[in-house]
């Protein structure tokens, strides 16, 4: 059987392309696991997956459907609460209380979902609850607030995408809510902003799987973010722009290095207890930022070559060059 090294999935409904993504792997795929948020569904529609692949001679398969899988076209009917002008409710039994004002065409749908769908990518993070959030009816590029009542201590609030992984969400702020140990959270989504919005797109639509999480910051306190974005404080206060490469790096070397092992998960928590106040020095001081945009560099390089599986083959390489150095210096000696 042929060893599958990348495939192609899109998601769509009737001719409009709803989310698409190409994965690769060198070594091949032993599985292959396709996660989509909930809320990138509209409530009764019907949608078509397909998917293709490219074996190791670069040839690639026919687009293959539901119809191929044996598998019709699907529906999907919101399970989360409608949100109504207004509208103070409960959302689970849970005892989250959802505060929020929408009118006209505006629709809100929030359902929460267990943490613990996301595996290991979340060790190491106190995450307590998600939710996936859908707002329908907005104004191309428009922005919602949602106000959340948690019934617990709450100071981070974590976004979920599951192309790029957990990161952390800035647009948020924290009051002690109704009661001793409970929380409002307040939430500013904007269409089509990274990374508020998983499509991306300014369509009137914010598809937002994120959620509540408490993080023991020496101090106290639990405020706003920090000076950087999706966890990477440092490098996005020296970048100035969470989606700069240098910062998807060190997330991407995060994601797949730091918090799938037991120390990574521990450095990856105390940095994100310890790190926005340092962030927030660098961010308001352009010479810190180039200092530590130097200090970055061999860091940033460790982190390519590990996720482009270089690093075995550089050391084989240092290895080769500095045994032949040593022959060719001492080797007419022996």
């Amino acid at each position: 059987q042929d060893k599958i090294t990348e495939f192609e999935y899109k998601l769509e409904e009737g001719l409009n392309l709803i989310d698409t993504d190409i994965k690769k792997e060198n070594n091949g795929f032993t599985e292959v696991k396709i996660e989509l948020p909930f809320t990138l569904f509209e409530q009764n529609k019907t949608y078509t997956f397909g998917i293709k692949c490219k074996d190791q001679n670069q040839e690639w398969s026919d687009w293959k459907t539901q119809q191929d899988f044996g598998i019709p076209g699907f529906k999907v009917i919101f399970m989360g609460l409608l949100l109504n002008q207004n509208t103070q409710t409960d959302t689970t039994n849970m005892g989250t209380v959802i505060r929020t004002e929408v009118s006209g065409p505006i629709k809100i749908y929030i359902r929460e979902f267990d943490p613990n769908v996301m595996g290991e990518r979340i060790q190491g993070m106190d995450i307590k609850r998600m939710y996936d959030i859908r707002v329908e009816g907005l104004q191309q590029g428009a922005e919602q607030t949602i106000e959340f009542e948690i019934p617990e201590k709450i100071n981070k609030w974590w976004k979920y995408n599951p192309k790029e992984g957990v990161s952390l969400f800035q647009n948020v702020s924290f009051s002690p809510g109704s009661t001793p140990n409970s929380t409002i959270v307040t939430i500013k989504l904007k269409d089509g902003r990274t990374p508020d919005d998983y499509d991306k797109k300014e369509n009137g639509v914010i598809v937002d799987p994120s959620g509540a999480g408490y993080i023991n910051v020496s101090g106290g306190g639990g405020g706003g973010g920090g000076g950087g974005g999706g966890g990477c404080f440092i490098a996005t206060a020296c970048f100035g722009n969470y989606n700069h490469p240098i910062v998807k790096i060190l997330r991407e070397f995060r994601d797949k290095f730091l918090v799938t092992n037991r120390i990574g998960r521990n450095f990856v928590r105390w940095y994100y207890s310890h790190s926005p106040k340092y962030a927030e020095i660098i961010s308001n001081s352009p010479v810190l930022k180039g200092i530590v945009r130097i200090l970055l560099i061999p860091f940033v390089i460790f982190a390519y070559l590990c996720i482009k599986d270089l690093i075995l083959p550089l050391v084989l390489l240092i290895s080769v060059l500095v045994v032949k150095k040593y022959f060719y210096k001492y080797g007419n000696t022996v």
